[in-house]
């Protein structure tokens, strides 16, 4: 990889909200559509197709892990096989922060972005070099990718203004190499995960409150081939995160309703919620493990950001270390295949 000299960074999302005072927050309908530009309607309904009816996927050979490690002292991209017999392999080494990885299913690539605001495609194989996505809008600063259940399309947040943090949700088609049509809301929407159809998704969409102005974010659920979404959760917090189910019966996300962030779950047909769970520490970023039975997600339980994983069935958290345990390297962005 080419070194890149633009160096200009994206907020975290919690330091976003910090800083944004005030937000656009209703969606116009169809029948008023705001001046400046079209923005999406509810009124396409889905197809008939199920929310969360899996595709037919390659075959792979268990499961693999990908995360974003501070090892050497900058984010590199690493893979595990989850044995702790094995090291975990090192996919990046720049002097520059390669994060949020998206691991294809059948384990050939992964996606993530740089501080740059770029996006690459890179080859599990030995000694592939990166290969740079296009931008996807004229401010050449695209986040947070995410590969699609067959392999072929990756769904990414990209920025229309940086100056008001607008950003959009689009899906780029690495065969036919373009982009489809642009999910357009109001404000900020970002991490971006695939249901299992590969028809929909689920997002984290921040706006502000009406009676105070405060920023929250919401999970909403979108269509990935037509201008629908719908908003999922109306928790009236900071929700982020969301991570679909291999099963596609729960959509895992990280909230502070209960004053810090720990890990809930909701059913993306019935709107059920539960908190997943209770601990002091800030518990971010969940993902599913392939077998839908268990979460692995972000904490400082440690005293440093590092993996823990839950059952979805039982209580309380226990650390996953990739490089050894009393190895404090930081790790995150964990995605699981």
């Amino acid at each position: 990889m080419n070194p890149r000299s633009n160096r200009q960074t994206k907020p975290t999302t919690v330091a976003m909200a910090i800083l944004l005072s005030s937000l656009h927050t209703a969606t116009p309908t169809a029948a008023q559509p705001p001046p400046q530009k079209p923005r999406m309607t509810a009124s396409l309904a889905p197809t008939d197709l199920a929310l969360g009816k899996s595709l037919a996927r390659p075959r792979t050979t268990g499961s693999l892990l990908i995360f974003s490690a501070f090892k050497d002292g900058n984010w590199d991209i690493f893979t595990w096989d989850m044995n702790p017999k094995h090291a975990p392999q090192q996919r990046t080494d720049t002097p520059f922060d390669e994060s949020a990885p998206s691991l294809a299913p059948d384990h050939s690539f992964c996606a993530f972005s740089t501080v740059d605001g770029r996006l690459w495609r890179l080859s599990l194989d030995p000694d592939a070099v990166p290969q740079q996505l296009p931008f996807a809008s004229d401010q050449n600063f695209d986040m947070q990718p995410a590969v699609s259940p067959d392999n072929i399309a990756v769904l990414l947040a990209t920025s229309l203004d940086r100056a008001s943090d607008d950003t959009d949700l689009i899906v780029y088609d690495t065969v036919s190499k373009s982009f489809r049509p642009r999910l357009t809301l109001l404000s900020y929407q970002h991490d971006p995960t695939w249901a299992p159809d590969g028809r929909h998704a689920a997002f984290a969409h921040l706006q502000g409150r009406l009676q105070t102005g405060r920023p929250i974010s919401e999970i909403w659920v979108m269509r990935t081939d037509a201008p629908w979404a719908r908003q999922l959760t109306l928790l009236d917090a900071f929700s982020v995160s969301p991570a679909w189910s291999p099963n596609s019966r729960s959509i895992a996300f990280a909230s502070n309703r209960g004053g810090h962030f720990d890990i809930w779950l909701v059913d993306p047909n019935t709107r059920a919620f539960r908190n997943l769970t209770k601990h002091t520490a800030a518990d971010t970023d969940p993902v599913f493990a392939p077998d839908s039975r268990s979460i692995l997600f972000v904490s400082t339980r440690g005293g440093h950001l590092g993996l823990w994983k839950q059952d979805l069935s039982a209580t309380g958290a226990k650390p996953v270390t990739p490089f050894g345990d009393g190895d404090a390297i930081p790790c995150k962005d964990p995605d699981w295949r």
